[in-house]
């Protein structure tokens, strides 16, 4: 037998692909579907306005119209001269059983591009191939810099900083960075393709936000790249992360002292005159911020003269919020704490108050 990489096997991309078309032109598509098939995909770029909202809003949303879209693998060592059914029925939980084997029946389930029936067992080098009809969820992208009359207008992902190596980019709440799950379109590195067209096929992942996590993300633009900035950020060297979370509700303000969090000098409480934070008492093995709290008002700047009471009990008129959130009456009460990373895998990590 041929080594693997000398085997003549027409694999379609990444193992999936984007089908326009009915389910017996899979093979057909393979290869370049995903190219011309993910152009004739219907997109909408809206505003992000609820019925009966009478104000003008800046911000935006992408929403990708249901598609055609194809799960196509080779068949696996275990599958061999196992049915069909029972491989859809065993290895894929997304449906239930009477659906697949509705699914083969009409010709949504293939086996190398052909219509088989329930029984059929699977061979070496067959290749399955599912069609769906795929739902994207909505998801945020940047605010539009021109009003309402600007919705459509690019860009739709914010870009801090680009060089000939890396993007730093600005990405939203709600928007994965790569297909994952029921997003596909709907990704930050196919919504950059496709606001810079240049950029195709030339996006490396990093490092990775949470979907509902907003914030800076470092995406690189070779491989080499790629392989130096996530070493560095798994072995954290010269770089950490900073996490900024806006929480709601009280804190036990009469809560025993042991358990409760005061400030006994000015220098500890973030802001030292070197401008890094800092808690002298408790630093962490990085030298980085450890437990400590402070005051600060809506410009950011320490406010020793309110008290955490303050915060509770202030009320700011929504009207009167910036695009940040800030008010000038606002007050915020900032924590700084250390997160250990457990387990990288489960995403498990350890936070000490």
């Amino acid at each position: 037998m041929k080594p693997r990489s000398k085997r003549n096997r027409k694999r379609p991309r990444g193992g999936i692909g984007i089908v326009v078309g009915s389910p017996a032109d899979m093979m057909d598509n393979q290869g370049g579907a995903d190219d011309d098939a993910s152009a004739q995909v219907e997109i909408d770029i809206l505003p992000l306005k609820f019925p009966g909202d009478e104000v003008e809003t800046n911000k935006r949303i992408r929403v990708v119209r249901p598609y055609p879209f194809t799960f196509a693998t080779f068949a696996k060592e275990r599958w061999l001269g196992r049915t069909v059914l029972d491989i859809y029925d065993t290895e894929f939980g997304s449906y239930p059983k009477c659906y697949y084997e509705t699914a083969i029946n009409e010709g949504r389930i293939l086996v190398n591009g052909e219509k088989i029936d329930c029984e059929y067992k699977v061979k070496g080098n067959d290749e399955l191939a599912h069609v769906v009809h795929r739902h994207e969820p909505v998801v945020a992208i940047s605010p539009s810099r021109g009003g309402a009359t600007a919705t459509t207008d690019k860009p739709y992902i914010h870009i801090v900083h680009e060089d000939e190596n890396v993007l730093v980019v600005d990405k939203p709440s709600t928007l994965p960075v790569h297909p994952c799950g029921g997003y596909n379109l709907n990704s930050l590195f196919h919504i950059l393709s496709d606001q810079c067209p240049e950029l195709k096929d030339n996006l490396f992942n990093v490092h990775r936000l949470d979907r509902l996590t907003s914030g800076l993300t470092i995406v690189a633009k070779n491989t080499e790249t790629a392989k130096v900035l996530s070493k560095c950020i798994t072995d954290r060297e010269n770089c950490h992360k900073v996490y900024l979370a806006r929480v709601k509700g009280k804190f036990p303000l009469q809560a025993p002292m042991a358990n409760h969090m005061t400030v006994e000098e000015e220098h500890a409480i973030g802001v030292p005159s070197n401008g890094e934070w800092c808690c002298p008492q408790n630093k962490d093995k990085h030298e980085t911020a450890a437990t400590c709290s402070w005051l600060s008002n809506g410009d950011g700047k320490s406010d020793l003269s309110k008290s955490l009471d303050d915060v509770f009990k202030q009320r700011t008129d929504i009207s009167k919020l910036r695009d940040d959130g800030t008010a000038d009456d606002s007050i915020w009460f900032n924590l700084s704490v250390p997160v250990e990373i457990v387990d990288p895998k489960k995403g498990v990590v350890s936070i000490t108050i």
